[in-house]
C-alpha cells in the first residue's frame, strides 16, 4: 500500500502527463490509486478527465459516482458532470446541476 505522500506525488504527475496529452500514462497512474481507494477524489476527478478526452462520458460519470468529494471541489466536479451529461445529449440535466451549483455557492 502506498503512503500519503506517495499518492500525491503521483497524482500530481498525473496531472502534468493529463496536461501534456499523455493520457495512457495520467490513466496508469490514476488506476492504480483509484483501485486502491476508490473514494479518492483526485484521482477520480483526473479519470474522469480522461474518459471526457477519450468520449467516454458514462464511463467519466461512474468513476466520479465513487469519489468523495470535498466542498472545495465542488466547482470542478459540476464541470466534469456539465461536460459528461453534455456529451451525452442530456443538455436539461447538465444546466439544472449548474445551477443547483451556482445556488448552492450563493453566487
Amino acid at each position: 500500500m502506498m503512503n500519503p505522500d506517495d499518492k500525491q506525488v503521483l497524482l500530481m504527475l498525473a496531472w502534468l502527463f493529463l496536461q501534456h496529452g499523455q493520457i495512457a500514462k495520467a490513466a496508469a497512474l490514476c488506476e492504480e490509486i483509484h483501485e486502491q481507494e476508490p473514494d479518492n477524489p483526485v484521482a477520480a476527478a483526473i479519470l474522469a478527465s480522461i474518459h471526457l478526452q477519450n468520449a467516454e462520458p458514462q464511463q467519466a460519470l461512474e468513476v466520479m459516482k465513487t469519489a468523495k468529494f470535498p466542498p472545495d471541489m465542488a466547482r470542478p466536479v459540476a464541470l466534469l458532470e456539465g461536460q459528461a451529461l453534455i456529451a451525452q445529449g442530456r443538455q436539461a440535466e447538465a444546466h439544472a446541476k449548474w445551477q443547483k451549483y451556482l445556488t448552492q455557492q450563493h453566487v
